[in-house]
């Protein structure tokens, strides 16, 4: 159970909106110069990564802190990216 003063939001990527949660800048696993660069050019960053993101998607950053935390849900894969026929 999370201590009561922390706030948990959910947000949920879709096709248009892809969120990007950053630690904390206290956290441990902060990093100044990968975020500054994520914030820089966050496409080429994630392409790094084998992320991709669609090209007229906005990207949200979110940070969070000690009384904020967010949770990404990520886009639910359509009917025919899951079919049986596929695999």
């Amino acid at each position: 159970m999370p201590p009561p003063q922390l706030q948990l939001l959910v947000m949920e990527n879709t096709t248009q909106k892809v969120h990007i949660t950053l630690p904390a800048p206290w956290a441990d696993t902060s990093n100044p110069e990968f975020i500054q660069r994520m914030q820089t050019n966050p496409k080429a960053i994630l392409s790094k990564a084998g992320i991709k993101v669609p090209k007229n998607a906005e990207l949200i950053f979110l940070e969070n802190t000690n009384i904020k935390m967010h949770i990404v849900l990520p886009v639910a894969p359509g009917y025919e990216e899951i079919s049986i026929e596929k695999i």
